[in-house]
């Protein structure tokens, strides 16, 4: 589109700032990320129980996966007590959802 040559070395910003164009495929992720995490909080279903559930055993060596409960939290800046209280009311959590972008671009 802008016929940027790799051989120049530009970053994915630099090309992202030049061709005037934000980045919405995070945005997008993160907001239905929220919103499924809202759809099965409200549901009294086997995916709740595995969302909420932890797994019997050990875990491997290294740093700890991320969880869609760490993306939550850090997302919507509640303790999963909240974020669940907040998502009962399912207009209320579509609203925050709909500010979701602004809180996660800081974060990010």
């Amino acid at each position: 589109m802008l016929k940027i040559s790799y051989l120049e070395h530009k970053t994915n910003d630099e090309v992202l700032n030049l061709a005037n164009v934000k980045r919405e495929l995070a945005i997008n992720i993160k907001k239905r990320k929220a919103r499924y995490f809202g759809h099965i909080i409200r549901r009294e279903k086997f995916q709740k129980e595995i969302m909420e559930g932890v797994a019997e055993g050990k875990r491997k060596r290294g740093r700890p996966r991320r969880t869609w409960m760490t993306d939550i939290k850090e997302w919507t800046k509640k303790s999963y007590v909240e974020a669940s209280r907040m998502a009962q009311n399912r207009s209320g959590w579509h609203v925050m959802t709909a500010h979701l972008p602004e809180v996660a671009a800081t974060n990010s």
